[in-house]
């Protein structure tokens, strides 16, 4: 019996209307890659100098 990938729904962004079926292989590796880090790191600094409405966009 040959298993089937999990797939779901994945939202980019929240704004977002549509989303997008991935696989759960694509979305840890997504997760895992450096984008995130960037995007945190990026987020975490706009918030420590004071700086919520860049922070949010």
């Amino acid at each position: 019996m040959k298993t089937l990938p999990m797939q779901f729904s994945y939202f980019t962004h929240s704004w977002e209307k549509r989303s997008t079926e991935i696989e759960l292989k694509h979305f840890i590796d997504d997760v895992r890659s450096e984008r995130w880090t960037v995007l945190a790191r990026s987020y975490r600094c706009s918030l420590s100098k004071g700086m919520d409405k860049e922070a949010a966009q």
